[in-house]
């Protein structure tokens, strides 16, 4: 399978798993038929990331979407995309977008105006 073909199936299966509560990755690698070991491997070689930091990125790529949409409150949003700790998703959402997810919102909701 090529990169772009596995890149495209995660995502796929990660847009319907990665926002419910019971989502593993365990769960993630039945449904891909793969080992946790061969999914490591896979992701890191295509993305140069861990399976965990890309599902993070994901889960933030759809955050930051919605927040840019102006869907929904902060908290809202980060237990929609799979976040159960606020703090950390605020903490991680600062770190991979420089700016925090409440003036994401502000800022969106002002661009509306």
């Amino acid at each position: 399978m090529s990169e772009e073909l596995f890149l495209a199936e995660l995502d796929h299966v990660l847009e319907n798993m990665a926002f419910e509560k019971e989502f593993t990755i365990t769960e993630l690698c039945r449904v891909l038929a793969t080992s946790r070991t061969s999914l490591h491997r896979k992701v890191t070689q295509v993305t140069n990331k861990s399976i965990s930091i890309y599902i993070r990125e994901f889960r933030l790529q759809k955050a930051f979407e919605k927040l840019q949409n102006h869907s929904n409150t902060v908290s809202n949003v980060a237990y929609d995309v799979g976040f159960s700790d606020l703090a950390y998703f605020s903490k991680c959402f600062k770190a991979h977008y420089g700016i925090t997810p409440s003036k994401l919102l502000e800022k969106s909701a002002k661009e509306l105006k």
